[in-house]
C-alpha cells in the first residue's frame, strides 16, 4: 500500500510530466496467484484509491514458454475488478 500511494503522490505531484514528459501512466504489477491480485484491488478500493491507473494480474497462467499471455486482456483494476472487467495493453 505505502508503493500504491507514493505513485498516487507522483502522480498527483507531476513528476511524471516533469522527468518523463509523459501525460499519464500505469502502475502494473503481476502477483504470485490471482487472489493476491483481487485482494490488493480491493486494499486500494478500501483505500479510496479505485483507479484504472493500477493494473494487476496472477503470473500463475504464465509459462516463460507462453510470455505472449502477458499481452492479453488478463489484468483487473481496482475501480471495476468486481464487475470482471479485464484489460490488455491495447486498451
Amino acid at each position: 500500500m505505502r508503493k500504491m500511494h507514493a505513485s498516487v503522490a507522483y502522480h498527483a505531484q507531476g513528476k511524471h510530466r516533469e522527468r518523463y514528459g509523459i501525460g499519464n501512466f500505469r502502475v502494473i504489477t503481476v502477483t504470485p496467484t490471482r487472489q493476491r491480485a483481487l485482494n490488493l484491488c480491493r486494499k486500494l478500493q478500501d483505500a479510496g484509491l479505485a483507479s484504472k491507473g493500477f493494473w494487476f494480474a496472477s503470473i500463475e497462467p504464465i509459462s516463460p514458454d507462453e510470455l505472449e499471455r502477458l499481452l492479453e486482456k488478463i489484468f483487473c483494476t481496482p475501480k471495476d475488478y468486481q464487475a470482471g472487467a479485464r484489460y490488455g495493453f491495447g486498451d
